[in-house]
């Protein structure tokens, strides 16, 4: 399970991320802007920084505080989002599930 660093914990506490986080559910009426696109209505579960934070750009609030820079998702269109970041990571340690719901390793066979 992924546990926070502390500075991503002080900052999604944060005042001012709670108040960026609520312009973007706003402007987009909670609902989730890639289901939107396809049609669907889906409530928003996440808001997704379009810029990646770091512990060296969270304090720029151009980067970490612009609700135009922020897009609000369901769970699963924030994952597929983050699914293109994890290519970089080595494969077969990403836990992945079958159609029967049975944990799969993608590029090993057990």
């Amino acid at each position: 399970m992924y546990t926070p660093k502390p500075w991503q914990r002080r900052f999604y506490r944060s005042k001012a991320w709670q108040e960026c986080r609520k312009a973007v559910w706003e402007r987009q009426h909670g609902l989730c802007a890639d289901c939107m696109e396809r049609g669907e209505f889906t409530p928003i579960a996440e808001v997704h920084h379009l810029t990646f934070l770091t512990e060296q750009n969270v304090g720029d609030p151009k980067v970490s505080l612009d609700p135009d820079r922020c897009v609000g998702l369901c769970r699963e269109c924030h994952n597929r989002r983050h699914e293109k970041g994890y290519k970089k990571l080595d494969q077969p340690t990403r836990v992945w599930f079958d159609e029967q719901g049975r944990p799969v390793r993608k590029g090993v066979e057990w």
